[in-house]
């Protein structure tokens, strides 16, 4: 989101929390659609080593049970 966007305040109404909401979720309007080399989707299948670099990381940070298997690529070929 650019830094000079006001979020709605928390005395907002229901219509534009959610207008907010589905703006920034849904259409993804503030989202920077030009980078995903950070995108785990991305990178799972354009750079397998960072992705697995990026589950190591998200296991010891967040403990999550994140496993990668069989290296399958699943792009059209």
């Amino acid at each position: 989101m650019p830094a000079n966007y006001r979020k709605p305040p928390s005395n907002a109404s229901n219509h534009e929390v959610t207008e907010f909401l589905t703006n920034k979720y849904v259409h993804k309007k503030w989202a920077n659609n030009e980078d995903w080399s950070n995108d785990p989707a991305w990178l799972f299948e354009n750079k397998p080593k960072k992705f697995e670099k990026y589950v190591q990381y998200y296991n010891e940070k967040f403990g999550g049970a994140a496993t990668t298997t069989k290296k399958t690529s699943y792009k059209n070929k």
